[in-house]
C-alpha cells in the first residue's frame, strides 16, 4: 500500500506588488526552490500569483497560485492552488 511521496522543500520568494485595493493586494511571486523527494535532491524555480484580502477584524484570506519548474528530478513541472486564513493573535 502506497500513501504518496514524502517531500520536503524550501526556498526564498520575492513578492512584487502588482495592484493594491482598499482591503486587498495582488502580488507576483518569484524565486529559487530546493528540496528532496524520496532521498533524491532537486533544484527549481517558483513563480505565481498571490491575492490577499484583510477583513475588519484583522483576519486575512489568501489565495496563492504556484508554478514550479524542477531540475535534477523526475517531477519536472508542478502547479497548485493554496487557500488559507491568517488569524492574528
Amino acid at each position: 500500500m502506497t500513501f504518496g511521496k514524502v517531500t520536503s522543500d524550501g526556498g526564498i520568494v520575492y513578492k512584487q506588488r502588482l495592484a493594491r485595493y482598499k482591503n486587498g493586494m495582488l502580488r507576483f511571486r518569484f524565486g529559487p526552490q530546493f528540496g528532496a523527494v524520496e532521498r533524491k535532491f532537486f533544484l527549481g524555480l517558483e513563480a505565481g500569483f498571490e491575492y490577499s484580502y484583510v477583513f475588519r477584524n484583522g483576519c486575512e484570506f489568501v489565495i496563492t497560485q504556484k508554478n514550479n519548474v524542477n531540475f535534477l528530478h523526475g517531477d519536472t513541472f508542478r502547479n497548485g492552488l493554496l487557500l488559507g486564513m491568517k488569524i492574528p493573535f
